[in-house]
């Protein structure tokens, strides 16, 4: 979710709203939107009318116009800001209004806080992998590690997989092509028995 005063509309990602099973409606005005997504422009023909929250205090629902994105999921414009009578701390980077006799104020992520909250503990870890239909693991290694720092339980399916996996990473990302592969990776390949995690 992103808070911008620069934007003259609140959007939502169409996908979102699709896998939500939201309703949407035509848009009375239909217009056309350039900045939101990398390619050409977007033209806005549907809006949706979303309910959201933002920590335990603060529940809310806006009219969003429906439109392919890159940026977010949720973009609240000036539309939102107005209707709150938001103020703003640009120093703070901090928006402040009061809804339902509550003053609330938003600032910016902690990200240092959200990193302790999306790990998992190793007991919730093993109990989710063990209702999980398919788990994925990535490994993820610096670019002038040795093979030694690779972890053991991955040098078989690496292996296995040499003629996918290069030597060498080339500089920058590779272009973008119709046909797109994907290698999946199933826990059972990395550790065949449920000892091994750790």
């Amino acid at each position: 979710m992103i808070i911008d005063g620069g934007s003259c509309e609140n959007v939502v990602y169409n996908t979102m709203v699709e896998k939500l099973g939201l309703k949407t409606e035509e848009h009375p005005q239909p217009y056309k939107l350039s900045w939101l997504k990398k390619e050409s422009e977007v033209k806005v023909n549907n809006k949706c009318l979303v309910q959201f929250s933002i920590g335990k205090k603060y529940t809310d629902e806006a009219w969003y116009d429906v439109i392919p994105m890159d940026a977010c999921h949720i973009l609240l414009g000036r539309p939102w800001q107005f209707d709150r009578k938001m103020r703003h701390n640009g120093f703070k980077n901090t928006y402040t209004f009061k809804k339902d006799g509550l003053t609330i104020t938003l600032g910016p992520s902690d990200l240092r806080n959200e990193a302790k909250n999306t790990m998992l503990s190793r007991a919730d870890f093993q109990e989710e992998v063990a209702n999980a239909v398919e788990v994925l693991a990535c490994v993820v290694m610096e670019e002038n590690c040795s093979v030694s720092d690779i972890p053991l339980q991955v040098k078989p399916l690496l292996e296995d997989f040499a003629d996918v996996v290069l030597k060498e990473m080339p500089p920058g990302l590779p272009p973008m092509r119709d046909i797109q592969h994907v290698l999946i990776l199933c826990w059972e390949l990395l550790f065949p028995t449920k000892q091994h995690i750790g």
